[in-house]
């Protein structure tokens, strides 16, 4: 039985009165509400940045048949990046000559530098025509590794190029311009090709 409040009782002499007031009601149990704690962040977990794929490396030579320069000749491309890997070297003796060379499948291309037997060219820096018997410079061309071509015209820049004691030294830079390549003679060549621009780009 739930006890009666000390307010409500009366003593009077003798007699006692007990009056019952309503019970008072209890008092209401606060309600506690608890704020949440928020829960910590968690940290995204690192992603790597998006690689991008690389670009395919170009074809060691393309040949556009329906493409032709000023001089007729179908356009030829060579991308020397391509080229794995290339052959560069200094070749002494009573002819001497820098030799630099593909060693791709399914054709060649040859650039000989002769320091000796071109007089128009023995090994000095500068800009020069691709002329074999003049300069000694002889640029030649095998687009299916049996038919060669021989450049007629063009011009070579010779930014560094040089040996020591017989040995190349690097670094070799060449770049050939508006080469125009018609048949080795007494070979089974016909046509002519046309090469605008190629750079042979050695580092040290």
């Amino acid at each position: 039985m739930r006890s009666l409040p000390r307010e409500v009782m009366v003593v009077s002499l003798a007699l006692v009165v007990v009056s019952c007031s309503p019970a008072a009601s209890p008092s209401p149990t606060p309600i506690v509400t608890s704020t949440p704690t928020p829960a910590l962040a968690q940290a995204s977990p690192s992603l790597p940045p998006p690689t991008s794929t690389p670009a395919p490396a170009p074809e060691p030579i393309l040949i556009h048949e329906d493409q032709l320069a000023d001089d007729g000749c179908p356009l030829v491309e060579l991308h020397t990046e391509s080229w794995s890997p290339m052959h560069a070297a200094y070749n002494g003796g009573s002819d001497p000559f820098y030799q630099f060379h593909d060693n791709e499948e399914g054709f060649y291309f040859n650039v000989e530098l002769y320091t000796v037997y071109g007089p128009g060219w023995t090994g000095q820096l500068g800009t020069f025509a691709t002329d074999c018997n003049a300069n000694g410079i002889c640029i030649y061309l095998v687009p299916d590794d049996a038919h060669p071509y021989l450049a007629t015209s063009g011009e070579i820049s010779i930014g560094s190029l040089g040996q020591q004691a017989g040995a190349l030294q690097r670094p070799v830079d060449l770049v050939l311009n508006n080469l125009t390549l018609k048949p080795v003679p007494g070979s089974q060549s016909e046509g002519c090709f046309h090469i605008e621009e190629i750079s042979i780009q050695i580092e040290s």
